[in-house]
């Protein structure tokens, strides 16, 4: 699955996550390097995100971000991609 220009929303999250269902991750690039992507909405102010893949459906990502309520997280994840 091509990611370039595809926007995402999680439908599940880690029990000390940050985003929510109102969150969505916009994938602006891919290319040999990787994957880079943007992402906001809900309990996320403004965040980024650089992946490589796993899997034709799986990646790894690499994320920060600042939440609406003024903390600096990051962290890494485990994604599987379903249509």
């Amino acid at each position: 699955m091509e990611l370039t220009g595809k926007t995402f929303r999680a439908i599940s999250n880690s029990r000390n996550g940050a985003l929510n269902s109102e969150t969505r991750m916009a994938f602006v690039s891919e290319d040999a390097a990787g994957i880079v992507g943007v992402y906001g909405g809900g309990t996320i102010a403004h965040g980024s995100v650089v992946a490589t893949r796993t899997g034709e459906q799986s990646l790894f990502m690499l994320y920060h971000c600042a939440t609406v309520g003024g903390e600096l997280r990051a962290s890494t994840s485990e994604w599987i991609l379903e249509p």
